[in-house]
């Protein structure tokens, strides 16, 4: 895993999320830092993943940090409904954060902002195009601002942070990088 990657490569990564399942994502002694709060233990949790986010930032300056906001999707989609007003209430919440970390890190970071899914009423997994389609957003030094990168996929995300930290991607990963020089 990316995680794993990079403690290889003696970088040093955190882990601040909203769901529970992601703990298996990265193997014991591959983090420095992580966090899990439950998303419905409390209100705002986004917010508060992104203020132990940006704490530890401050302490320690990982090579990379995943945040992983929940709320858009649990309280959002899946408790009422994918483009509901509530909804898109919690889109801009999140949006809200990510400004926060970009103007907070100073440009220190790269910012790769992404869903793991998109989702119709209150559900996904379908074929459907709303559920296939994931919005996917670069900010940092090794993109133009505005231009709109095509063939993008998925699983680009983990060679494209390998290759702006300066380390090579696994083997098995099926992605590419996105950074070149045409974005540059």
């Amino acid at each position: 895993g990316l995680f794993e990657v990079l403690k290889d490569n003696g970088k040093r990564s955190a882990m601040y999320y909203g769901w529970e399942p992601l703990r298996a994502i990265g193997r014991p002694g591959s983090l420095i830092a992580a966090e899990y709060i439950n998303a419905y233990s409390f209100e705002h949790t986004d917010a508060m993943l992104t203020e132990k986010a940006l704490s530890y930032i401050k302490l320690a300056k990982p090579d990379f940090v995943f945040l992983y906001m929940v709320e858009t999707d649990e309280k959002g989609g899946h408790d009422n409904g994918w483009m509901s007003e509530v909804y898109l209430d919690y889109i801009n919440r999140a949006i809200s954060n990510v400004k926060r970390v970009i103007e907070e890190t100073n440009g220190e970071y790269t910012v790769i902002v992404t869903a793991d899914h998109g989702g119709h009423d209150r559900s996904h997994g379908s074929d459907m195009d709303e559920d296939m389609t994931i919005p996917m957003f670069f900010y940092g030094p090794q993109f133009v601002p505005g231009r709109e990168i095509s063939g993008v996929s998925i699983l680009d995300i983990a060679p494209t942070i390998a290759d702006i930290i300066g380390v090579a991607p696994a083997k098995e990963w099926e992605g590419k990088s996105l950074v070149c020089d045409e974005n540059v």
